[in-house]
């Protein structure tokens, strides 16, 4: 929790920067223009533009594991900042996000593994046809003995020497990429967790804003309800309303008319 409120501390910080940035240069091209009598919305434009190319290079200078990670951390913002978005629809985004996230990194990591054994095969490739040549280039049989031995003990050393380097540069890129491997996921796990939390507070008040607003509509349907004061009878109305059902009388009758 603390790390990410860290996190987003920085990226709050760099987008005001930015924005300050902007406003700064905004104020002096529209002071400059205005001392020279011509206000005109293009130059303004051009500035803005300006300002976006500058952090847009500035963008480019962050590595691509943190800007994914700011990527990440804003759109957690973005998504609970303000109540619009139905819980399930964040966490739904979110896990898509780390989906894409997570498939891009293991074709990235295939395709440099792969490119790496490529390389791999290609130097082998180049190792044994220069064994052979130096093998063609040589008439043993017409060597001594003790030449012989020597030359072929050679090629045996260059061969052991070359397949031990080839495996000890695989083990050093394996664990390599291996560390990397898990430094990518137990980021994505950290950054689940931190979900989490913050997922589960914005349900409590997304669930609390909806049953305030259950609360007030059936409020207002109670008040619309209820009469008015002024069809309302007072006490004494009442009484005198009662005493006149039970008074004493006849029942009308065609006799009567």
């Amino acid at each position: 929790m603390k790390s990410l409120q860290m996190s987003v501390g920085k990226l709050f910080l760099y987008f005001l920067f930015v924005l300050f940035l902007s406003q700064c240069v905004s104020r002096t091209s529209s002071t400059g223009l205005k001392t020279q009598g011509e206000p005109t919305d293009s130059k303004v434009e051009v500035s803005l533009a300006n300002d976006q190319k500058s952090i847009d290079d500035l963008r480019k200078n962050i590595p691509e594991d943190i800007r994914d990670r700011n990527d990440s951390l804003k759109m957690i913002l973005s998504l609970m900042g303000e109540l619009k978005v139905h819980p399930q629809k964040v966490r739904e985004k979110f896990n898509k996000f780390q989906r894409e996230r997570r498939t891009k990194f293991q074709k990235e990591f295939r395709k440099l593994r792969d490119q790496y054994t490529k390389n791999e095969r290609k130097e082998r490739e180049t190792f044994q046809k220069d064994q052979k040549k130096k093998k063609d280039s040589k008439n043993t049989k017409q060597m001594e003995r003790a030449d012989r031995q020597d030359f072929y003990n050679d090629l045996d050393d260059q061969r052991r020497e070359f397949y031990n380097t080839q495996r000890d540069k695989r083990k050093e890129f394996e664990a390599d990429i291996n560390e990397k491997s898990k430094d990518f996921y137990a980021q994505l796990k950290e950054e689940q967790k931190e979900f989490n939390e913050e997922w589960r507070i914005y349900s409590k008040r997304w669930n609390d804003w909806q049953k305030d607003k259950r609360d007030k509509k059936r409020n207002e349907i109670n008040s619309n309800n209820m009469p008015s004061k002024h069809n309302q009878l007072s006490s004494e109305e009442m009484k005198g309303f009662q005493q006149l059902q039970n008074a004493p009388g006849s029942n009308l009758s065609t006799d009567d008319q």
